[in-house]
């Protein structure tokens, strides 16, 4: 469409331009990291993984750009990278939220639960008020198929933020639990004043023995 093109014209002519400012100035690191979103952006990931590689030539030193580095590297391919980058990204800078939030992110990602375990447990003592630990652990334990454990750590933590939440709790809790992980599930969004969510928590219907309704 016309909206397209000139959106992507634009685009590129903001490449140009930290192109440009990058050739007058190379240890620009703003302009490193604003060209490399700039092309994640235009959907160029690869473009945008050697412009990283540039900008860590040029400022070999610079945390950003080893974290937007390995951020455009695990969107490309999640077994790109090793799990010694992640450590080394955290272990240099543990105060920064983001080297934390992009190591637990990939290590979820690719099915690396006890790993994300002892890094939820690193977010939580270097960084406690950024980050709510025992969510992190439910939404954990839900993803690794543990709805039991989540239920009980969304007791500690809050009821869960959507009712698409709740629902995947039921959905991977076995037929045998999910009466009483309902009831569970019920008591704490309503406690919560999520009485909407409440109210939609239905049985899976996998797990209807004849009823034409969920169970209650």
């Amino acid at each position: 469409s016309v909206r397209f093109a000139a959106h992507l014209q634009q685009g590129n002519a903001t490449v140009a331009n930290f192109r440009a400012a990058l050739d007058l100035n190379p240890v620009m690191e703003a302009a490193h990291l604003r060209l490399i979103e700039t092309l994640k952006a235009q959907g160029a990931g690869k473009e945008a993984l050697r412009a990283a590689d540039a900008g860590l030539q040029a400022l070999p030193k610079s945390w950003l750009l080893r974290h937007k580095r390995l951020a455009v590297l695990s969107e490309l391919d999640p077994i790109l990278p090793s799990p010694e980058e992640f450590e080394a990204l955290v272990s240099d800078a543990p105060e920064r939220v983001g080297g934390h939030r992009l190591r637990l992110n990939w290590l979820k990602r690719t099915g690396r639960y006890a790993e994300a375990a002892a890094a939820v447990a690193d977010f939580a003592r270097y960084c406690p008020d950024d980050f709510n630990a025992p969510a992190e652990r439910a939404y954990l334990e839900l993803e690794s198929g543990q709805p039991g454990q989540a239920l009980r750590l969304f007791r500690e933590a809050g009821a869960p933020e959507s009712d698409d939440v709740a629902q995947r709790i039921l959905e991977t809790a076995p037929c045998a639990e999910v009466a009483q992980v309902r009831v569970a599930l019920v008591q704490l969004l309503g406690q919560t004043g999520q009485m909407a969510a409440a109210r939609n928590c239905d049985a899976p219907s996998r797990c209807w023995t004849g009823h034409k309704q969920p169970p209650a």
